[in-house]
């Protein structure tokens, strides 16, 4: 009876991840396909379908004796396991460009990172004679082969550069500690459902557990997207009003102090009308680069809070120590300016203020107070610019 049983019970439950995956699939596509990241998560969704739709298709067909059952459950059996590194190649293509946003870089690295799962795809696709992954008995009975394991370390190099590329020193300059606590969670429950799936043999939980993955991160990607900035990552204005609504409640050790530093793109409409608007996109994304480089090792707020404008919540214990961050932020744009081959180099001007003094304790003085001050700066810049010619 309980032999019957657990066919059944598999079967839910990836009817189940199917459903679950569906949902994200649409919500997805509701909120647009446009963006690299979006593509890439969405091939993730796809190829976890397919997998639960395969192993569905097994269990269907797992000691089946009608012509032709041997031959589909082969075939399904071959596909299941040359797919099975899928949703982990896509997860690692997923993290590459989330983390650094650069398509260049991913084509670079196409090549090797389809070399484990071609190498892999061969062993799947020649164990139809060979038995090396899996066999059939004469019953149509499915078994594990000498080689079952290759799938399995295949899927696992690459969650490992995964993990390896969310952790690296570099990706603290690119990502916020909540995206690499996140992405990195991704990798648990399928680690589990590996586990108990090579422990117990029979046992299949490995998807639903993907699809449970899947799920988590898709309602932070929203959660992320209400309150991030779509073109820089970063936080957006009405999440910088929350934090600081917060950040105002909130006692300041001895001797600091809360400053809101503005910060504004020079010259970009030159660029947008100049080089195109796409040109001015990547002018914004190499200032939001240099913020997040000069503030990697401080626990300091950034947001984009208008087309051109930035601001910086940061505790500091002076003015000189606010001047001091606009220093290092202008040293880091220097080394992008100079890395990159664009005919044009994108500068900023800044003015901050202090929460608190003489009377700001609203974001909107706090922002205004900046505001003035940085287009006290800007006008000096502009002039000076202006004298050059």
């Amino acid at each position: 009876m309980a032999e019957r049983l657990f066919p059944i019970l598999y079967l839910e439950l990836d009817a189940v991840g199917l459903a679950i995956l569906l949902i994200v699939l649409f919500g997805q596509q509701r909120t647009g396909r446009g963006s690299p990241d979006q593509r890439y998560f969405s091939a993730l969704v796809l190829s976890g379908m397919a997998m639960l739709a395969l192993d569905v298709f097994m269990w269907l067909l797992d000691g089946r004796t009608f012509p032709l059952a041997r031959a589909l459950l082969s075939a399904a059996t071959a596909a299941y396991y040359l797919a099975t590194p899928l949703v982990a190649y896509f997860w690692l293509r997923y993290c590459d460009h989330h983390i650094y946003r650069d398509e260049k870089r991913l084509r670079r690295r196409r090549a090797a990172y389809l070399i484990p799962f071609l190498l892999n795809a061969a062993l799947c696709v020649s164990s139809i004679w060979t038995g090396a992954v899996f066999y059939l008995d004469a019953a149509n009975v499915y078994h594990r082969g000498a080689w079952f394991a290759a799938h399995g370390v295949v899927a696992l190099s690459y969650l490992l550069c995964a993990v390896w590329m969310i952790w690296q020193r570099a990706s603290a300059r690119r990502i916020t500690p909540a995206e690499r606590v996140y992405l990195t969670l991704f990798m648990v429950p399928p680690a589990i459902g590996v586990a108990v799936q090579w422990s117990f043999y029979g046992v299949t939980i490995l998807w639903i557990m993907v699809a449970v993955s899947i799920l988590f991160i898709y309602i932070n990607v929203q959660n992320q997207q209400i309150f991030s900035d779509p073109l820089t990552g970063l936080n957006n204005r009405r999440r910088f009003s929350q934090y600081l609504d917060v950040r105002a409640q909130t006692a300041l050790p001895e001797g600091q102090r809360l400053y809101a530093l503005m910060l504004d793109l020079d010259r970009l409409k030159h660029i947008n009308d100049t080089y195109g608007h796409a040109a001015g996109d990547r002018a914004l994304m190499r200032m939001a680069d240099a913020l997040k480089r000069a503030c990697a090792e401080r626990n300091d707020f950034l947001a984009r809070i208008g087309g051109d404008e930035f601001v910086l919540l940061c505790q500091r214990e002076s003015e000189e120590e606010v001047r001091q961050t606009v220093d290092r932020l202008r040293g880091h744009l220097e080394a992008l300016n100079a890395l990159n081959d664009e005919p044009f180099e994108v500068a900023f001007s800044a003015g901050w203020a202090e929460f608190g003094k003489e009377g700001r304790r609203s974001v909107e003085a706090v922002l205004a107070a900046a505001d003035r001050h940085m287009y006290a700066i800007k006008s000096v810049h502009e002039r000076s610019r202006g004298g050059r010619r």
